[in-house]
């Protein structure tokens, strides 16, 4: 932060927002904080003023990224931010309140009916981002959809099934590994490859940064970085 300055709005844009991909740091902090004092309000407006909050996010995201002239922004405007602690953390830290509060409630989902449901919100993530792409010429990245809010507790749900509500050390440190190692091996294969295409980029990065894991997990036995 303080190699781009400390003077001006874009110092204090990071700090509330975030650096780059450790925006999900700050988000995590100030989500975890609004969520702190409204941990006791009931299930209902929870869920209500996290949904309202998100949905603001993608109506915004929508208005901001679509290049029509019906939608169109000012340069000026065209970089406002909404995934962050506000609209992006604590809607998804307070649907994991209300998971937590309702835990015997959602033991009681089939594995069917949880198979169907992850099938069906997956299928309308993918049929967003193909109609925010084709339909509405977008520009990427697509960080608040609408398919995403519930998507993202499914998946959750699943995991947790999968793994029995056991969330062991090793899948943490794989989850902070891939979150650490993946944005240098992206500036590192954007300078030797330049021109190569966003979905060439993108799977490169993956399978380096998990070529990478093992590396760092090594270190870390005599380092703990994790």
């Amino acid at each position: 932060w303080i190699a781009e300055g400390v003077n001006g709005i874009g110092f204090f844009k990071n700090i509330l927002i975030g650096y780059r991909h450790l925006w999900y740091l700050t988000g995590l902090g100030i989500g975890g904080t609004i969520l702190y004092f409204v941990r006791s309000a009931s299930t209902t407006r929870l869920l209500s003023l996290a949904t309202g909050l998100y949905l603001v996010a993608c109506l915004g995201e929508l208005y901001i990224r679509t290049k029509t002239p019906v939608f169109g922004l000012p340069d000026h405007l065209s970089v406002l931010p909404f995934r962050n602690g506000i609209f992006f953390g604590f809607p998804f830290m307070a649907i994991g309140y209300v998971m937590a509060r309702h835990a015997d409630i959602l033991d009681k989902v089939s594995s069917v009916l949880l198979a169907m449901i992850m099938t069906a919100v997956f299928g309308a993530l993918l049929a967003e981002v193909l109609m925010s792409y084709m339909l509405f010429d977008m520009t990427g990245p697509y960080d608040c959809l609408f398919a995403l809010f519930l998507a993202t507790p499914a998946l959750f749900i699943g995991l947790m099934r999968a793994s029995q509500k056991r969330v062991g050390r090793g899948l943490g440190q794989l989850a902070t590994g891939i979150y650490f190692v993946h944005i240098p091996i992206l500036v590192v294969i954007g300078g030797l490859w330049p021109d190569i295409g966003p979905t060439t980029r993108f799977a490169l990065t993956v399978l380096c940064t998990f070529a990478a894991l093992p590396v760092l997990f090594l270190v870390n036995r005599r380092l703990p970085l994790l």
